[in-house]
């Protein structure tokens, strides 16, 4: 089983258009994961049909009983981030958006008020794809906090559901927080798209950082790199220095925008980002196979 992650240290620079073209060109090959679970539109390039849906239970939150609470005060004074609330002279009660789980205000109440129970943090979807893949995404609520475990509980479930597929592809979050953390754990080929701006290589530095290149491969694609030919050859230049591959160049084209939105890739229509996107799937396809 060959397990990529899709990643790129900054948000914007053709990611999610790069995965769903490879989507397209894998067909009943792959099998996909939207780790993008604050902002999932993996989906939208595939076009899915949800089959199951469960509740994602990520963190504990704290509530207190009003049959047992007293009105001492002593849970919003010792709450160091403000989630407890004062509602009238003898009622408290906890705004759960507030709430950290630290359990302070369990160890403060002298009335044994305060409870914690299992709180609802997003829920977990299985769909299938026009391309015979399924896609395992998430919906993570506004507010909540651990964006890094739904995204484990992604790809375990697209674990699961691999049937005949030979590849997993991942559609990893932007930046390089907990949540692409967790994207490219057990990941053996990392394909991190940038871009020909300051930012870009920038970012491509600090990603690279994260990646324990022992275990994942690390492949670069340029996307619009037309746009700063002096900028795609620097991000070339550095990548060579450390014997990094740059699988290919991916120009600016209008048809990309065209094709998102008509919610399809790119490589679906003639256009010479998709002539340059399947040359460099062959490039990494090689490699996958003969590169070690």
């Amino acid at each position: 089983m060959i397990s990529i992650a899709v990643v790129s240290g900054k948000g914007g620079t053709g990611k999610t258009m790069f995965a769903g073209s490879i989507a397209h060109l894998l067909q009943n090959e792959g099998m996909y994961a939207d780790c993008d679970v604050d902002a999932a539109n993996f989906g939208i390039l595939l076009g899915i049909e949800i089959q199951r849906t469960m509740p994602f239970f990520g963190s504990s939150k704290a509530t207190i009983d009003p049959d047992l609470c007293t009105g001492c005060g002593l849970c919003m004074e010792n709450c160091r981030f403000g989630a407890i609330i004062k509602q009238d002279v003898n009622t408290f009660a906890v705004d759960s958006l507030r709430c950290e789980g630290c359990n302070v205000c369990v160890y403060v109440c002298p009335e044994n008020a305060v409870l914690f129970k299992s709180y609802q943090n997003g829920i977990l979807l299985l769909s299938k794809t026009r391309y015979g893949g399924p896609l395992s995404h998430a919906e993570l609520y506004p507010g909540s906090g651990v964006s890094g475990l739904l995204v484990s509980d992604v790809k375990k479930q697209a674990q699961n559901e691999i049937g005949n597929q030979r590849i997993t592809m991942a559609d990893g979050p932007p930046g390089i927080g907990c949540p692409v953390i967790s994207t490219l754990i057990g990941v053996t080929i990392c394909i991190i798209v940038t871009e020909p701006t300051i930012s870009g290589l920038h970012d491509l530095k600090r990603i690279l950082e994260i990646i324990n290149t022992d275990i994942c491969k690390p492949i670069i694609v340029i996307n619009r790199s037309d746009l700063d030919p002096i900028r795609t050859e620097e991000i070339i230049s550095w990548c060579s220095e450390r014997n990094i591959l740059v699988a290919g160049c991916i120009p600016y084209d209008p048809a990309v925008i065209d094709a998102v939105r008509k919610e399809i890739p790119v490589v679906s229509i003639e256009s010479s980002t998709g002539d340059a996107i399947r040359t460099i799937w062959d490039t990494i396809k090689h490699e996958i196979e003969y590169g070690g």
